[in-house]
Order: C-alpha cells, then structure tokens, then sequence
C-alpha cells in the first residue's frame, strides 16, 4: 500500500489521535488505510477459524458440558468420564514434589 503523506514515526507515536496528523483532504489516504485493516482483520480471522473451532471443542469437553444426544435414540445416555481432567491432576500431584 503506498501512500502520499509520509509520517514521522516519532509524531505517530506521541499523538493522541494519528487521524489529526492527517490534513484536510486526505480522505482517500484514510479509507485506503481503514480497507487494508478491514481485509487484514478478516484474513487474520479465517486463518485462525480452525484453531478456534478446536480450542472451543477442547473448552467443552474440559469443562465437562452436558448436550442433549440424539443418537443412537433421542436423550440417550450422554456420560462423559473426565479422563482429561483425572490425568491432569494426577500429573500435577507426582510432579509437585
């Protein structure tokens, strides 16, 4: 992305607000910096989708959440032994000492 105005990075860091650094008429160089954020957020963000999906599954199991089941009939039984949990504390009382 190239720009006409050039900043001091000095004057950019002691500003409380980097959009008065900007004359008057310099709108286009402002939207042109507001898309790049935008599409650089939104790459960020689908790049990490997959992460985000597992972490949040990690999450659920870990905090044990109770879900209706459906299969193989609706409100079966859904137990869920806290395996994770039993060998976290586990290693965290023989690594203790």
């Amino acid at each position: 992305m190239d720009l006409e105005l050039k900043l001091d990075l000095q004057a950019i860091q002691d500003a409380d607000n980097v959009i008065d650094l900007f004359p008057d008429g310099k709108d286009e160089e402002l939207t042109k910096i507001g898309d790049r954020v935008v599409q650089d957020y939104e790459t960020d963000k689908a790049s990490r989708r997959q992460w985000e999906t597992k972490m949040q599954d990690a999450t659920d199991l870990a905090l044990q959440l109770v879900e209706p089941k459906t299969y193989p009939w609706p409100n079966a039984a859904n137990v869920k032994f806290p395996l994770l949990t039993v060998a976290a504390l586990q290693f965290a009382s023989r690594a203790y000492p």
